[in-house]
């Protein structure tokens, strides 16, 4: 009833922040979920060849490995589904929105801004599939970063049962941030490496290919997706190293023996500290642009400026794990603090993962409303750049409830596991794709069909009244000269 209330909402801006939301959430759920069932598989795979489960380098290794692959199905699908939308657009004799944009050589020119306009049966079929291989891409991205991470530190610390950073004969804080901060760099670099080698690959092509357009921001939209999850969850991993002084598990499992409020106080204030940076960012002139033009000759100065667009990604979704780190230590907390451990209640347990996953929906709602306020307290140049701001948080808080219900119903595959109703090594696996397969076939085609499209209806409205807006600004600001 509450999703109900939100996309019917009086307030334009709310009908679709709540549309992006939803639209995300279920986006992550249905993701994770396909990416839980090749992770198992993996696991698997790798107990069968003697690793650990958890920290084998072997591990991280198959899931850099995911990841590529996802990319060039990424890549393919988006090729394939923006060239049969070009030829369904011309078919059907669809003009553009405007003028078709020239591919010039100069460097220093750009696009106009447009791209050939799609039917939107078409774009609702290349923003689903897009999205969803980038999140699966995304995911196998963080996974291996956090295991990266864990295998490090197991390595240097010699705890292999225990991750402390801090035990008597583990490693110190300051050599735990040093190591947890190399995958870092490391994806930071392969990423900046493997994007421009996309990018050189798309231009290379774009002087005799009308798809190109289409090709191209897509493109982008999904890269820079997959890079702001893989950079944010490990920075936050790190920062929940330092602050619990224990490395949490490749998916963000807490540690049971937390029994301290203050780790979850502290990644509070980084909750409040990465929110305000965000909404200040688009006040400093490299991250003041709209988009980002590609150009058919892209030099290292320009795509440099494609970055400023990832990193406030980056700071989107580290604030938004944030919200789930600080929320699932005050849930270990309370448990431990309360005795609740000794009558079966985990951290990571399904019933404790599903109220976290309540509570963080209902901390998401709360926070979009309050950023929507402060979004129509402004006005004119302030509004647009705040607004542009928020669109970016609340696409992060959509990632973060789609993650904590998958999580929910990831914690109950797991009880269901440890029944044993088949004792099978194999049987984890085949409840997974089973699950996933189910789930996938019911709820993919109604994303696609409803969700996607009134999404879509909503951004255009949305573009339609802001273009009117300051088309009346600037009627009464030639009327007042």
């Amino acid at each position: 009833m509450t999703i109900f209330y939100m996309v019917n909402h009086h307030d334009p801006d709310m009908k679709l922040y709540s549309w992006e939301v939803v639209s995300t959430t279920v986006s992550i759920f249905v993701a994770n979920l396909f990416f839980s069932f090749l992770q198992s598989l993996v696991v698997l795979i790798a107990e069968m060849r003697g690793e650990h489960e958890e920290s084998g380098p072997i591990h991280a290794v198959v899931q850099f490995v995911l990841f590529l692959l996802c990319m060039c199905l990424l890549h393919l699908a988006i090729v394939t589904l923006s060239r049969r939308g070009i030829e369904n657009a011309k078919g059907n004799k669809v003009a553009p929105d405007g003028p078709s944009p020239k591919h010039v050589s100069n460097p220093e020119k750009t696009h106009d801004g447009h791209r050939p306009q799609l039917r939107l049966e078409d774009e609702q079929n290349l923003q689903c599939w897009a999205t969803l291989i980038a999140h699966v891409c995304g995911f196998a991205a963080m996974h291996s970063g956090a295991v990266l991470q864990l295998w490090m530190l197991i390595t240097v610390g010699g705890h292999p049962e225990e991750h402390s950073v801090y035990a008597e004969e583990g490693v110190g804080a300051l050599s735990a941030l040093l190591l947890t901060c190399v995958p870092i760099v490391g994806w930071v670099v392969m990423l900046f490496g493997l994007f421009w080698l996309s990018d050189m690959i798309r231009t290379g092509r774009s002087k005799d290919d009308e798809i190109y357009d289409v090709w191209d921001e897509s493109s982008e939209e999904t890269e820079n997706d997959v890079a702001s999850l893989a950079i944010s969850f490990i920075i936050v991993q790190t920062l929940r190293c330092v602050v619990n002084g224990r490395l949490p598990g490749p998916e963000g499992e807490e540690n049971e023996e937390v029994a301290d409020y203050t780790p979850a106080m502290i990644l509070g204030g980084c909750v409040v500290f990465f929110m305000l940076l965000r909404l200040i960012m688009v006040k400093i002139p490299f991250f003041a642009a709209d988009k980002h033009e590609s150009t058919v000759e892209m030099n290292c100065a320009l795509y440099v400026k494609r970055w400023a667009f990832i990193v406030q990604g980056v700071v989107s979704m580290t604030f938004a794990w944030c919200i789930l780190a600080s929320g699932t230590s005050a849930v270990s907390a309370f448990l431990q603090r309360h005795g609740l451990l000794e009558k079966g209640y985990r951290p990571n347990g399904a019933a404790t993962r599903a109220v976290l996953a309540m509570l963080v929906s209902v901390v998401a709602i709360v926070v979009i409303r309050i950023l929507d306020k402060i979004s129509d307290w402004m006005k004119g140049q302030d509004r647009k750049e705040s607004e542009r701001a928020i669109r970016g948080i609340i696409r992060a808080l959509g990632v973060l409830v789609g993650f904590s219900w998958e999580q929910a119903f990831a914690g109950g595959i797991g009880a269901i596991v440890e029944m044993e109703l088949v004792k099978s090594k194999w049987f984890p696996v085949g409840l997974q794709f089973t699950l996933a397969a189910v789930i996938g076939l019911g709820v993919v085609p109604a994303w696609n069909w409803y969700i996607l499209r009134n999404l879509i209806n909503c951004r255009a409205k949305h573009v339609e009244m802001e273009s009117k807006v300051q088309e009346t600004q600037r009627r009464l600001l030639f009327a007042e000269k």
